[in-house]
Parts: structure tokens; C-alpha cells; sequence
């Protein structure tokens, strides 16, 4: 093919579709590959006998006006009024009491000062936490590594140790933070508090269903002169002197190529740099890389008599924080209902509510519906009793859309080495030149680290292409 692209980007999840909207809005030509046959990754809805619900992520953390993925947004000419709707409660239940807790930093420090006066050292982690939040809010990477520096050897039970007694208190930011993002408690405390910084910005609800923001996305793209093409797998770089010049695609059965200066790689890029790669040392980091954890969900529809009608709950039983790291993971073999997250959505029209409970699992484990339903049935009763139909999504319903056939929204494992290896800190594949990348990796998260990682690498390519031109 004879057009040169100035940038190819390949994987059309939602990294992928932020980073081409940026790119083509700043007039930049762009081929966007997508190796399914639809867009959006774990972004997507899926469907169970006539009803949609969500694959994966169903709400964005980290926005909100005046921040760096709120203006974003707002660049893109999408309103984040129009097309998000605030989630202000995170309903946390623990011993068959549900604590309605506000997800806001400043909400969350007048809640934790009225409701546990005794914490005199309350105020002193929420200034700490105001410190991270101006980083997160900046996209200020030297600042976040300041906070990698302070709190990536510290567990985040040893963290919250250092400022509160009440057990109650610690399992309700315990919920805020590792439950909310399947990391376990005993793990960095820069993880969890990455996530509790994250969701304590401003958290939305994507208005609808995602595949209006989705279809929004490929209006944008296509509005601005560049193209999008789906069951279109990129095999193979090429690359010249050291500088990226085109990739090379099955597409229809064909084998293709296409031209560009620059690639960015919105999808697990090891088995296409390998090659390229090897003798470098950003092998060594790709390759010791593992899947986070996968995700489970079982979907389906209440009756009118559910107590449960809309918002966000996080269930953990009988757990406490110092034993939510064995409480985290669901095995068939389990006798009580693990650490999960519950989203429940009412129908006004028909008064009935679509709910989603999240499970999270190691590796491929498959989840048997039927013990799902009795560990529901034991915990949770008066809601098993409205459950008028379930389903079970995992494996094989995610490979049909998706190329993430394990549902691991939480990207790649967040080990101390991954972290301090990634695009949190540069989006620059630096072996080979106008090589990019962005992605939910490490420290960056679900849609949320998509959005900034994809703000981040397409902000490189554009300042690395003025750079040439002058």
C-alpha cells in the first residue's frame, strides 16, 4: 500500500480509541487495527437473552472537571455531564451491615471524622492522600514516582497501621482500595492507594451503555481523516536502522502492509518485539510480565422485590482486613461467598434490576454457576430470593468478543518490578525509534489507565513529531 500512515495503532480497546482521537484531532493520520471483529475490548457489552450487560469495566475512576482525563474528555467534545453520571456512595458490606461510604477523599475525611472521632491521626492521612491526589490529577509523573519511592515497600496494611486502630475503619478503606481492585492487602501499599487516590477524584457511570461512548470514539476517528480497520491482526514490525517504518497485518485472509513513522501498541506487545528486542533490556521487562487477576461475573435480572435497586456495593462477609488476602480469590471448593463487588441497575419501566456480581480468580479456573448461587443464597438470602434469571461470564464468552480470554481487566500482575517498568513512567519503547505504548499496565488501571496512559504516549508522539519538523 502506497499511503504512509504518521501513525499506526494497534489494538482497538479503549486505550487504543482514546489514543487515535487524540492523534487524529491534532491532525495526525491514523490506521487503528483491531484484530476482532468489533471495538472496544473489555470495554464492550455483551449479551445474554435479549438483555446487554457489562463485560468489563461499567464506571471510569480519576475524572472529573479540572482534571487531566476530565479535560480530555472535554477536548474530545464529550461533556462529561452528558456522558457520565457521578458515583458518590461505594456501599461496602461487612457482617450483614452495609456501610454507605462516600467514594470523594474530602467526603470520605468528614465521614471517617464523624463517624470514628476517636482517629486523631485521620487528618494526617488524608493530607497525605490530598499530596497524591494533585498528582493524579496532574498526570505528574515525577510526583507519582515520589509516591513510589514513599510507599511501594510498606504494605498497605502496615500503611493504614501507621495511622488508624479501629478495625472497622481499616476494613472499610481496605474495600476502597485492594477490594475494590483485586490487590491483596499484604501487597504494595502503592497499589491499593493508587486505587483509593484514583476512585477518591471522581468516579461516572458511562450514561446508557459503553457502546454509545465506544460508537462516539469511531465518529471521532473517522470525522478526522483516519480509518479504523477490525479483524485486521498485526504479525510483524518492520523495522529499518533501528526505526519503525510499518507493520505487517492478516487482514480478510490477506496478508498486508502498511506504512507509518509511528506505531503505538495499545495491546500486549511481547510476541511481535521479541524479534527486535531480545539482546535488550526491554525484553527482560516484557517477558517477566504475568495476567493479573482474571475476572468472573455472574449477570442476570431481579424481580421487583429486591431490596437492591441501583449503586455500587463491595461485599465481604464475615472477612476481615487481615485475612482478606485468603478471602480474595473464588475456587469451587471455597464454603463461604469471597470478597466480591455487586453493581445493580435499576429498570424503571419494567421495576425490574439488572445485577452484576465481579468474582476474581487465579488463572483459568473455571466458576461452576451452581456454587455461586448457594454461596449467594448463604451470605446474601433476600437477594438470592429475587434472582429471576443468571448467567455465567467467563472463558470462552470473552474470547468471542475480545482478545482478553480471561477477563484480566486489572491488566498485568502488579509486581514491584512491573511497576517501576512500564508506561507509568514512559510510553517510549526506546530500542526501537517511534515505537509507543499504552495500556491498563501496573499502576494504571482499567479505563482509567487507559486514559491516561493513551493521553500520555499519543502527547509523546505528537511533541517527538514537532520536534522533527523544526
Amino acid at each position: 500500500m502506497n499511503d504512509r500512515y504518521d501513525v499506526i495503532v494497534i489494538g482497538g480497546g479503549f486505550a487504543g480509541l482514546m489514543s487515535s482521537c487524540i492523534l487524529s484531532k491534532n491532525g495526525q493520520k491514523v490506521l487503528l487495527i483491531e484484530k476482532q471483529k468489533s471495538v472496544g475490548g473489555m470495554s464492550q457489552m455483551i449479551h445474554f437473552h435479549g438483555e446487554e450487560y457489562f463485560m468489563g469495566a461499567h464506571h471510569i475512576a480519576g475524572i472529573c472537571k479540572n482534571s487531566q482525563v476530565g479535560d480530555l474528555f472535554e477536548s474530545l467534545g464529550l461533556p462529561l455531564e452528558e456522558y457520565f453520571e457521578e458515583v458518590k456512595i461505594m456501599h461496602i458490606i461487612i457482617k450483614d451491615k452495609i456501610y454507605d461510604v462516600p467514594l470523594k477523599l474530602d467526603e470520605l475525611e468528614r465521614y471517617v471524622e464523624e463517624q470514628f472521632p476517636e482517629e486523631k491521626n485521620s487528618k494526617v492521612f488524608f493530607e497525605k492522600l490530598a499530596k497524591y491526589k494533585e498528582h493524579f490529577i496532574l498526570g505528574n509523573d515525577k510526583g507519582l514516582l515520589e509516591m513510589f519511592m514513599e510507599t511501594s515497600s510498606i504494605s498497605y496494611l502496615d500503611f493504614l497501621r501507621k495511622y488508624f486502630t479501629d478495625t472497622t475503619l481499616m476494613e472499610l478503606l481496605t474495600m476502597l482500595g485492594p477490594g475494590y481492585g483485586g490487590v491483596g492487602i499484604n501487597s504494595s501499599a502503592f497499589n491499593n492507594l493508587s486505587l483509593l487516590v484514583s476512585y477518591g477524584i471522581g468516579s461516572g457511570y458511562i450514561k446508557g451503555s459503553n457502546t454509545v461512548l465506544l460508537d462516539k470514539f469511531l465518529d471521532i476517528i473517522k470525522k478526522n481523516g483516519s480509518e479504523v480497520h477490525t479483524s485486521c491482526e498485526c504479525v510483524d514490525l518492520i523495522v529499518e536502522n533501528e526505526k519503525v517504518t510499518g507493520v505487517v497485518c492478516e487482514e480478510n485472509s490477506q496478508r498486508k502492509i502498511y506504512r507509518c513513522h509511528n506505531v503505538l501498541f495499545a495491546s500486549y506487545p511481547f510476541s511481535i518485539l521479541k524479534p527486535y528486542i531480545e539482546q535488550k533490556r526491554l525484553y527482560q521487562k516484557i517477558s517477566k510480565f504475568n495476567y493479573g487477576p482474571s475476572v468472573v461475573r455472574l449477570v442476570g435480572t431481579l424481580d421487583e422485590n429486591s431490596p437492591y435497586k441501583q449503586g455500587d456495593f463491595a461485599y465481604m462477609g464475615n472477612n476481615s482486613y487481615d485475612c482478606l488476602e485468603k478471602s480474595l480469590f473464588f475456587k469451587n471448593d471455597i464454603e463461604e461467598l469471597p470478597v466480591c463487588m455487586l453493581y445493580f441497575r435499576n429498570n424503571g419501566e419494567t421495576n425490574t434490576t439488572k445485577f452484576m456480581f465481579t468474582f476474581l480468580i487465579k488463572g483459568r479456573d473455571i466458576i461452576l454457576k451452581d456454587k455461586v448461587l448457594l454461596l449467594i443464597k448463604q451470605a446474601l438470602p433476600t437477594l438470592y430470593n429475587s434472582i429471576q434469571d443468571s448467567y455465567v461470564i467467563q472463558g470462552s464468552a470473552y474470547k468471542a468478543i475480545t482478545c482478553a480470554e480471561y477477563g484480566s481487566v486489572f491488566g498485568w500482575e502488579r509486581s514491584t518490578y512491573a511497576i517501576m517498568n512500564t508506561n507509568s513512567f514512559s510510553p517510549q519503547i526506546t530500542p526501537i525509534e517511534g515505537c509507543y505504548i499504552a495500556g491498563n499496565w501496573s499502576t494504571d488501571f482499567g479505563i482509567y489507565g487507559a486514559v491516561r496512559t493513551a493521553n500520555k504516549a499519543s502527547n509523546a508522539i505528537l511533541s517527538n513529531t514537532e520536534k522533527e519538523k523544526r
